[in-house]
């Protein structure tokens, strides 16, 4: 997910909470089509905010009964580098999801 906006409203850390106009935007519920290897997949995404309002968090499921794949995606903002971070995990797993927190 690429986003080129400026978070609004940023506090990090206790009593804090994170406001971005761009990403209020995604709240609910919504229809998204993925291109997979040149498939396209379609998929649900549920986005609220969590955590004190600190990160918007997307649950993303695809269209399939059972469903085959699934995504927990939250995006925060870091104050100290001015920049979005995003968290992406999802059913490939921990080494596909690894991060450096």
């Amino acid at each position: 997910m690429a986003a080129s906006g400026h978070a609004q409203q940023s506090t990090n850390g206790r009593g804090g909470s994170f406001h971005d106009q761009l990403l209020d935007g995604l709240t609910g519920e919504w229809k998204v089509k993925r291109s997979i290897r040149g498939q396209v997949v379609d998929s649900t995404v549920r986005a609220s905010w969590v955590l004190n309002h600190q990160f918007l968090r997307l649950d993303m499921t695809d269209g399939k009964r059972p469903s085959e794949y699934s995504a927990e995606i939250y995006i925060g903002y870091d104050d100290a580098k001015k920049s979005y971070v995003v968290h992406w995990i999802d059913t490939f797993g921990g080494s596909f999801s690894e991060t450096l927190g």
